[in-house]
């Protein structure tokens, strides 16, 4: 590695602060149990407060459970096939559309809802009206 990069990596490191979150609360049992979770965000010190952090999470968390859970489980992602070219992207595109046409319709069982209309196909023209 020449000095240069090795500046860049220095750099990038004093820009970043590091964190751990150190417990968790189990809701059905209503324990809190030890579980050491690394992290690291470009915040500075004085707006990256724990309460911040946390909330930061579990809104990522969130998202992920959301969106990423769905198009990776009912829509079987995943499972694809499609690894060359533009075509992942484009699938990508048209699971995320599917999923926000479904949501804005007001269903908020996916995998429900997708499996009424593969028997009913005729009735998914209705959600784009």
């Amino acid at each position: 590695m020449s000095n240069v990069s090795l500046k860049k990596v220095y750099a990038l490191e004093s820009l970043c602060l590091k964190f751990r979150t150190l417990q968790r609360l189990n809701k059905k049992t209503v324990k809190i149990t030890s579980q050491t979770q690394s992290g690291m965000t470009s915040l500075m010190p004085e707006k990256a407060a724990g309460d911040t952090l946390f909330k930061l999470r579990c809104q990522h968390w969130r998202i992920e459970n959301k969106v990423h859970w769905i198009r990776d489980t009912v829509l079987g992602e995943d499972a694809s096939q499609a690894r060359t070219g533009s075509i992942p992207h484009a699938m990508a595109a048209l699971r995320n559309t599917a999923v926000s046409v479904l949501r804005f319709a007001g269903h908020t069982k996916i995998a429900e809802t997708r499996r009424y209309f593969a028997t009913n196909p005729k009735l998914v023209v209705n959600l784009i009206r």
